[in-house]
This record gives C-alpha cells, structure tokens and sequence, in this order.
C-alpha cells in the first residue's frame, strides 16, 4: 500500500520554488522576488515571474521535489519518462501541489506581494501530494482532455483546485454518493478506482487513504470530515466542516481567497512538519 513515511533527514521549511528556478542549488526563493508578469506578446498561462525568470511550477520542475518523495515513500524517479514522475514499476505517479492556486487567488484580487508570501509556505514538501498519472479519458462535455486527478481538480469545471473539496469528492466516492462540487474530479476519481482500492472501502478506506497521505490536517479529528478552509479559522481554534451547501467558487471573493489562503497554510506547515518528523 502506497503511504507516506515521515523522514527527519528532510527540512519542512525548504521551498521547492528555489530548486524548480535553479536546478544548481544557487537560488533560494523570496517573497519579492515573485512577480506578476502579463506579456501579452507570447501565449502564456503562468502569468508570472521570479526574480525576472518566467515562474516554474515545482511539480514540473523540481527534481529534487521527486527525489525527496523517493525518501518518503516506496517510489523511484522514472528516468524513462521525459517529464518527472515517480513509478512503482507498475503505476506511473506525478506529483500535485495542494496550496492556493494563483490563478484562482490572482482572480480573486490577491496582490502579487500577497501571493509571494503564501508561496513561502504553500511550495514547501507538505503542499503537495501524489497522484497517478494519465491513464484512461474522463469524458465530461468538452473537457475530454482532463484525465488525471490532478488536472480534473483545475477551473470553474472542477473545484479550483481546492483541497478540501477534492477531499470531499473522494469522501464522496468511497462512500457511493456521488458527486457534490465536480462531475469530471468525480469521474477522475472513479477512473482511478484500483488507486483508491488499496486502503479499503467505505468510510474505512477513505481514513486509511487520509492517514496514508498525513492530510489529517484538513479534515476533523474525530469524523474525518473534510474542512471547509473557506469558512474556518484554525489560527483561532474554529474548525467547520464542509456541509455541501457552499460553492467551490466562493474562493474567488478576496474575503474567502484570504481565510482559505490562512488555513491551507496552516494546514500545510503543521503536514510539513509531520512528513518531516518535526511535530
């Protein structure tokens, strides 16, 4: 069964964004450096640069993002593939990244300022998480093309890529009811079924799969139920959980954009610490 083990040869303050910009080991990433870029001379979705370098994502390009999941896991870096992926010799695994997306925060009027600080945290190893890499079409109107968990959890069509109601959805799945927020994350999920099949079934399965990855973090101690990083506030000690009723594009508000930045991090530092053996 593929879960994560903590490992204290790892540092859970390291940023990902400085290996990704530098594979020399030269650069180390700051909050100022990152930058809104909108040149409208070349077709580009990154919409941003770091340290005058157009911004790479560290799931793309951070080899040694991979090289410390290797640690962490019981995955090796395939060399056959051209672009970066973990494999167990059987299934291919990529890995995906869980902080705020920038796109989303960016939409919904977070500064550039703003977004180069919670980068800080939200690049560094608890931010991301793995997932299997394409392996069968999820077909869902026009959106054909986005087969993987990770690229299905994207956009108005899925749940701008927020954590907690990807976590929703696959409570969803392995309790057999449905979807709630995104009909192709579902179905992303669904594609996945033998993934998802080695932590069990039922809401059994899906803690197993909580557990196995260290996303407790984003879910209620006892029950396991997802938590809204829109409506909560766990500086101050207020957890609540997601009921079904709000929209995933309620992060696009500064207001809800701000706490949901707040508790992803949050989130985030203490699942870096954990995978670290800090706490």
């Amino acid at each position: 069964m593929l879960r994560i083990k903590n490992n204290n040869g790892l540092d859970p303050e390291y940023n990902y964004l400085s290996n990704a910009m530098d594979e020399n080991g030269k650069y180390t990433y700051a909050p100022l450096d990152y930058k809104y870029c909108d040149d409208s001379k070349v077709n580009c979705s990154v919409r941003a640069t770091i340290k005058g370098q157009c911004y790479k994502d560290p799931d793309s390009y951070s080899k040694k993002l991979y090289q410390d999941f290797e640690k962490l896991t019981n995955l090796r870096i395939n060399e056959k593939r051209w672009y970066l992926c973990l494999t167990d010799k059987v299934i291919n695994y990529t890995i995906d990244y869980i902080g705020p997306s920038r796109p989303s925060m960016r939409e919904a009027g977070i500064n550039e300022k703003e977004t180069g600080e919670f980068l800080l945290v939200a690049r560094t190893i608890g931010g991301h998480m793995i997932w299997p890499c394409m392996k069968k079409k999820v077909i869902v109107n026009r959106y054909a093309d986005m087969t993987t968990i990770n690229m299905a959890r994207g956009g108005e069509y899925g749940v701008y890529d927020r954590i907690d109601l990807t976590l929703y959805e696959i409570k969803n799945y392995y309790l057999n009811k449905g979807y709630t927020y995104s009909e192709r994350l579902y179905k992303a999920i669904e594609n996945e079924r033998d993934f998802f099949a080695q932590y069990g079934s039922g809401l059994s399965g899906y803690m197993n799969f909580i557990d196995a990855f260290m996303l407790n973090d984003f879910v209620e101690k006892e029950t396991y139920e997802p938590l809204s990083l829109v409506i909560s506030d766990f500086e101050n000690g207020i957890y609540k959980v997601i009921e079904g009723s709000e929209k995933a594009k309620d992060i696009l508000e500064k207001a809800n954009a701000v706490k949901y930045i707040n508790n992803n991090n949050y989130s985030i530092k203490r699942r870096s610490e954990k995978m670290c053996q800090i706490i």
